[in-house]
């Protein structure tokens, strides 16, 4: 999910500190060897709450984006229904609600994935199916459009 990109590598620097650790536990320096075990719980720690963070921010955004979906999906499906009363209008309303039908679909697994907590598959599919919503309200505009002679 994206999520360990988003926390700083501690790599080499971590295997230094274990190694001087290590060290200064064999030479019985025990005090140094607490100092830098104390040293590496807070870094882990803060790994913790940054990958805490993340993951609580990436639950966001995909919470956001699947909500957005879900609002243009109905918003879409209203302006569907009223452009059938445009006098004149040439457009595939069978094709146009089997679009918003997969658009649905669609969001459906995006809430399944946010359920699941798999957020960067959420917010992917969600805005898979705001593109196909997006693309069906700009069919229907220009077909409205074009029906009244503007």
């Amino acid at each position: 999910d994206g999520i360990r990109d988003l926390v700083r590598s501690r790599g080499l620097g971590d295997v230094y500190k274990r190694q001087q650790m290590e060290s200064a536990s064999e030479n019985k320096e025990y005090d140094s060897a607490r100092t830098l075990a104390m040293e590496a719980r807070r870094t882990a720690e803060r790994a913790i709450q940054e990958a805490t963070s993340a993951r609580t921010a990436a639950g966001n955004r995909a919470e956001t984006v699947v909500a957005s979906a879900v609002d243009a999906l109905r918003e879409a499906r209203t302006a569907l229904a009223d452009a059938r009363d445009v006098r004149g209008i040439r457009f595939d309303f069978r094709a146009a609600g089997n679009d918003l039908d997969a658009a649905a679909d669609g969001i459906g697994a995006a809430q399944a994935s946010l359920q699941n907590e798999q957020f960067s598959e959420a917010e992917t599919t969600a805005e898979n199916a705001r593109s196909t919503i997006s693309d069906v309200v700009r069919r229907l505009s220009n077909a409205v459009r074009a029906a009244s002679g503007k």
